[in-house]
């Protein structure tokens, strides 16, 4: 046998040993993965020494110690960090394995991780929290425990968003309770303007809501569509919300910036216990939107009768026009709402 045929032989033993060695680590690192992910903590164990990766990763650059914390396997967690793992890597977003634990209620996990050194007050990418992810999802106990250790309440997300705000669109009131206690910041809004009480009245959590009231929230805020907590629990027909915004002093006349005010938009949807609600507390009767339309003339051109009732009940225009020239009765005649032209003729429409 030549030297070159020799050489040849060698190298291709020593390839076929690299790739045997590579394929046996990527075998570990998998069964390491699945393991952490099922909670199997003497399978983690044996692994890791047979020479399993403690960092192996996921596609999505999770570690097996962030796999474990997601499914709340603390005593699997406690094994990896026993071996080494990082408590500190991320993945791909920027999340920490702490925030794993903490979006899904891991309360015990929370607290491994942090005795071991996690931070609690670490960002994602999106400036999001382990915090904010627990009060986002209602984890009462989890956000008791980051509080406990020291989580800011202050931060807020690339939209704005902070922990409050987020327990208070889902509607989560003891978390809300636990961070005002905390001194969070009652009217901070979001990019797109929404509040805390905002939040709250426009997916009807009165009880969250009447919560930020009695704290002294600003319940005459604007977002940044013009709109305030009443006009958008009442777009959404929100009765007992409006109810209680209104018991909370909210301004019943505050409008758009066309001049739509509370009054229109339930008007017009035929929302006549808001309807009632609102002439009863002094909303105006008259006011006027762009083009000079008025709440009557909107309930009239919908065909809602019950509201053109008690809307001149309340005595309101019969005979105003818009800037056009039209009156209720017109406007309902062209929309065919006989029920309503009729009613209209006999309250003395012209």
């Amino acid at each position: 046998m030549n030297r070159e045929s020799l050489f040849s032989r060698v190298f291709l033993c020593v390839v076929a040993v690299f790739v045997t060695t590579i394929a046996v680590a990527e075998d570990l690192e998998f069964e390491l993965l699945d393991a952490a992910n099922s909670g199997r903590t003497d399978a983690v164990i044996q692994l890791l020494s047979r020479g399993a990766n403690v960092e192996s990763k996921t596609s999505e650059g999770a570690t097996a110690l962030a796999v474990a914390a997601n499914g709340g396997f603390t005593e699997t967690a406690k094994a990896l960090l026993d071996n080494g793992a990082s408590v500190s890597s991320r993945s791909k977003g920027g999340g920490t394995i702490l925030m794993f634990a903490a979006q899904k209620g891991h309360a015990s996990t929370v607290e491994l991780l942090v005795n071991a050194g996690a931070d609690v007050n670490d960002v994602k990418d999106d400036g999001w929290t382990a915090l904010m992810l627990a009060a986002q999802n209602g984890h009462e106990q989890t956000v008791a425990a980051l509080l406990k250790h020291g989580a800011d309440i202050a931060p807020q997300g690339v939209t704005g968003s902070t922990a409050l705000t987020a327990a208070a669109q889902r509607g989560h009131m003891a978390i809300v309770r636990a961070l005002l206690d905390g001194g969070a910041a009652i009217d901070i809004q979001a990019n797109d303007g929404g509040s805390a009480l905002m939040l709250a009245a426009q997916n009807g959590h009165l009880d969250c809501l009447e919560l930020l009231i009695s704290r002294g929230a600003n319940v005459d805020l604007y977002d940044a569509g013009g709109r305030t907590a009443l006009i958008a629990a009442a777009h959404a027909g929100q009765t007992e919300v409006v109810r209680s915004l209104v018991d909370g002093k909210a301004n019943v006349n505050a409008s758009l910036e066309d001049g739509t005010t509370a009054l229109f938009v339930t008007a017009f949807a035929g929302k006549l216990e808001i309807v009632d609600t609102l002439l009863a507390n002094g909303a105006d009767v008259d006011a006027r939107a762009r083009g000079g339309w008025t709440p009557l003339m909107v309930a009239s051109q919908a065909g809602h009768l019950a509201v053109v009732e008690v809307l001149l009940e309340h005595k309101a225009d019969v005979n105003a026009v818009t800037d056009g020239g039209a009156s209720a009765l017109a406007i309902a005649q062209q929309t065919g709402q006989s029920d309503v032209v009729n009613f209209l003729e006999q309250a003395g429409a012209t």
